[in-house]
């Protein structure tokens, strides 16, 4: 039934308008609910809500009926649909295949959606851990390697330094030269982790 209804532009702007006035109401009511669409389908609908914010909604069950349509309801639905251009006999035909869902189904359905959210959230909040955990190792990554944490007084350690200042703000490939043991690795940390590319 959707699909035919969907086959037609009218048709499929229809569904997204009754789509997002049943996303207000989800989002209304913060809370699992059973809404009905323009054709009188019922469906699930859970929100996202992360943080005590509201995200969005999965809304789930197109094309299904809670209970037989009166038989002036079905009339209505297909009289109101007719206005799009569509074959009034098609649609009572692919009504009558809508598959009938009991209280029970449709109570198993907002469960399995509910996880389904549910698993959302979890995945969100576990990304958000790592980045969290991403920019702590990255704070302590930088102080290891700041030019503070470099020992040296001396004229030319200081020569080093403003050099090194001018370096990490560039994109410029450097090449560090110097005998065995007098910190190069540590020269090029504190470049990287001092630089636009630390992330990288």
């Amino acid at each position: 039934f959707c699909q035919y209804l969907h086959s037609v532009r009218e048709g499929m702007s229809l569904c997204m308008s009754s789509a997002r006035e049943r996303a207000a109401q989800v989002k209304a009511r913060r809370e699992p609910c059973i809404l009905k669409c323009h054709a009188g389908f019922s469906n699930v609908a859970v929100p996202i809500i992360m943080d005590n914010e509201y995200y969005g909604s999965v809304i789930a069950g197109t094309g299904i009926l809670l209970e037989k349509p009166h038989p002036d309801e079905l009339g209505q639905i297909i009289g109101r649909l007719q206005g799009l251009g569509l074959d009034p006999a098609k649609l009572e035909q692919y009504y009558h295949k809508i598959p009938l869902f009991t209280q029970a189904d449709l109570d198993r359905l907002q469960d399995i959606v509910q996880l389904v959210v549910n698993e959302m959230v979890s995945f969100y909040n576990r990304i958000q851990e790592m980045k969290q955990q991403l920019k702590e190792q990255e704070r302590i990554l930088r102080q290891l390697y700041q030019f503070h944490g470099i020992v040296g007084r001396s004229k030319a350690i200081q020569e080093i330094f403003q050099i090194l200042d001018k370096v990490i703000e560039t994109d410029a490939t450097v090449l560090i030269q110097g005998e065995s043991g007098t910190g190069k690795e540590l020269i090029a940390k504190a470049i990287h982790y001092n630089s636009k590319r630390k992330s990288q």
